[in-house]
């Protein structure tokens, strides 16, 4: 038989899920007609009404303990374990006793050992220290031999050396005298030829270097020279240099290196009819010479300014139209020194001179 109503389950989810749409609707008049063909007829809704409470009541209600609705606490017991559990844990107890026992008897018998090593260490340090003092007074005496040795090495090398420098001082004097004897042989050749070239006529520029003018004339100018103006003197036409004498010399090195001799001069300076005129190079020279050991190098002078400025750049005057340019030239090494004088005579024709 089919369930009506809220018998139905089926009605009352209908319920649920649509509310009082799922009910029966009144008919035209306002009446709720049951109908038994109909699963849901006779089913009314209606509001629900709050029911009107005492609060206070209510609140009594609300604080008062209800001893049925509390949880029952736990009654204290022992520490307690399982029967297992303990079981497990006697037997371990036991064995690892057991254990100890072993182990306390092997702990007993390395004991004994380790003092029976503790004699033996003991001995044997006793030992050691006997061989140590042995060895103490062996080392002494070989220090004392050592030093000994060693003094009478030192004797030996002292007395080696002492031989050695003689024979060293002996050979060097030997070798020095040989030396000296052969400086004073050289001293005394260029002593010789030194004096040889003094003799004939060199100049000592120092104890080992001569300087000699080859065409030197008796006087105080050692280098001489005329120069005319106009005409002519000989073949030499007007502004060309006549040497009459000194113009070469000769530097003779009597020593066993070569020496640089440096050449300086002192020009005259030009005379016109009323004022000075500019330094006249009226010669041209090098200003240095390198003479190798034990040779002789030449040094000649030649003209220097050109024919035209000898010619025209002087202006003799004075007593027969005839001026005489003095200078000198410088032989160097160091500090010594040997100088020359210089005259360029210039006259007006070969007449004057």
């Amino acid at each position: 038989m089919t369930k009506k109503g809220l018998q139905n389950e089926e009605f009352i989810q209908k319920i649920r899920r649509e509310g009082s749409n799922a009910l029966k609707p009144k008919n035209d008049i306002g009446i709720n007609v049951f109908d038994e063909s109909i699963s849901n007829s006779g089913v009314v809704s209606g509001k629900l009404v709050r029911p009107k409470y005492n609060e206070e009541e209510l609140l009594k209600s609300i604080d008062t303990n209800i001893v049925e609705l509390l949880p029952r606490e736990r009654p204290v017991l022992p520490d307690t374990v399982l029967r297992s559990v303990y079981n497990e844990a006697t037997q371990s107890i036991t064995e690892l006793t057991l254990d100890v026992e072993e182990l306390e008897t092997q702990v007993s018998t390395l004991s004994s050992k380790i003092e029976s090593l503790h004699a033996t260490t003991e001995s044997l340090r006793r030992d050691l220290d006997g061989v140590n003092l042995a060895k103490s007074i062996s080392d002494n005496q070989l220090f004392a031999s050592q030093d000994a040795f060693v003094e009478a090495q030192r004797d030996l090398q002292i007395a080696i050396q002492n031989g050695t420098q003689e024979a060293i001082a002996r050979v060097s004097l030997v070798a020095r005298n040989e030396s000296l004897q052969q400086e004073v042989e050289l001293l005394r050749e260029q002593l010789f030829g030194q004096t040889a070239q003094v003799s004939a006529g060199a100049e000592v520029l120092n104890e080992l270097v001569t300087v000699k003018n080859l065409s030197a004339q008796p006087g105080p100018v050692a280098v001489y020279a005329t120069v005319l103006k106009d005409g002519q003197q000989g073949s030499k036409p007007a502004g060309e240099v006549k040497w009459v004498s000194g113009e070469k010399f000769e530097i003779s090195n009597n020593g066993t290196e070569s020496v640089t001799v440096q050449i300086s001069n002192v020009w005259p300076t030009w005379q016109k009819t009323s004022e000075e005129g500019n330094d006249a190079p009226w010669y041209k020279v090098p200003n240095s010479i390198t003479v190798p050991a034990g040779q002789k190098k030449t040094v000649t002078l030649t003209q220097g300014d050109t024919e035209k400025e000898l010619a025209s750049d002087l202006n003799p005057t004075g007593t027969g139209s005839t001026r005489n340019y003095d200078g000198s030239i410088t032989f160097k090494i160091g500090t010594d020194e040997i100088k020359f004088n210089t005259r360029l005579r210039k006259a007006k024709n070969e007449n004057k001179l």
